[in-house]
């Protein structure tokens, strides 16, 4: 008898954030299975901060993104 497959949480979240660079742009953020992807590929780093989480995008721009937000 096989054993059962375990199941990742598959909920996705997207957050949409506000662009540095560029008035009236946004960046969309999913965030799945504790971890963050962007719609553009770009380089994220992200840790921790409490309950919340602190991102980093390509080395410039930082956010703070509050648990609650995520649902988790």
């Amino acid at each position: 008898m096989k054993p059962p497959k375990l199941r990742r949480h598959t909920t996705r979240t997207e957050i949409w954030l506000p662009r540095a660079s560029r008035a009236g742009a946004f960046r969309v953020l999913f965030f799945a299975n504790n971890r963050f992807t962007s719609d553009d590929h770009a380089d994220l780093r992200w840790q921790r901060q409490g309950r919340d989480w602190r991102v980093e995008i390509d080395g410039v721009e930082q956010h703070l993104i509050p648990h609650t937000l995520i649902g988790g």
